[in-house]
């Protein structure tokens, strides 16, 4: 869906603001760590994924699938394409930041961000729908009263992932900066298994919420075309 890459174009400008923020300092330790903020912006992707299906919802809603499928499915489906972006990120900001010893920290902090948000984002978008451009339209076409509630959920959503990730974030920063090798081997265990853990949290919880709220979303959408 070409509505996406508006979101999707956050992955690969994320290095090159930290490279301008750092003034094109490629070596340091801000660009080798960017690779972070990518995993941590590609985790909310998906945090309101139900709005791009607009009235279709209602034929995802007669399949009879249950939540725990949907969220579980759509995750899956964003995952097959950030996964390997955010690994390719991280390998090339490495590679020109010469920092191959920030691997395993940078690698297990970043996809550890993506996985947590995709737990944040599976309940999210099992709760409410915001206004999208329809299908065919451009992925930069503003919608009205769109602009402050994709905001304020896109807010909290970084801001649920940024705490929850702090086990993961902190030891990759000591790794980083204060040139521990265990605080690194910490962030590449800690990333990944806290991040699937919240991944499955968030499966279940979005899933029962998807199972008790889906008509309403529907009705919220068809609202939207309406308007």
């Amino acid at each position: 869906d070409l509505r996406y890459i508006r979101q999707l174009l956050l992955i690969p400008f994320a290095p090159i603001l930290v490279l301008i923020y750092s003034q094109w300092d490629v070596s340091g330790p801000f660009f080798a760590l960017s690779g972070l903020l990518v995993g941590f912006f590609a985790g909310v992707l998906p945090y309101s994924d139900i709005s791009y299906d607009g009235t279709a919802f209602a034929t995802v809603m007669q399949t009879g699938i249950r939540g725990r499928a949907d969220r579980l499915g759509r995750t899956l489906g964003v995952a097959s394409i950030t996964i390997p972006l955010i690994v390719i990120v991280d390998l090339v900001t490495l590679g020109l930041s010469g920092r191959w010893d920030l691997l395993p920290p940078v690698l297990g902090a970043s996809l550890g961000l993506t996985l947590i948000g995709f737990g944040v984002s599976a309940v999210s978008s099992a709760f409410l729908v915001v206004p999208t451009p329809a299908p065919g339209d451009s992925p930069f076409k503003r919608v009205p009263g769109s602009s402050f509630s994709m905001f304020l959920t896109f807010f909290a959503c970084w801001a649920l992932v940024a705490v929850i990730g702090l086990p993961a974030v902190i030891p990759a920063a000591i790794a980083t900066f204060g040139g521990s090798s265990v605080a690194g081997w910490i962030a590449f265990v800690v990333g990944p298994v806290l991040g699937l853990l919240v991944l499955a949290v968030g499966v279940v919880l979005g899933g029962k919420r998807f199972d008790a709220n889906a008509p309403s979303l529907l009705a919220q959408l068809r609202s939207f075309q309406g308007a």
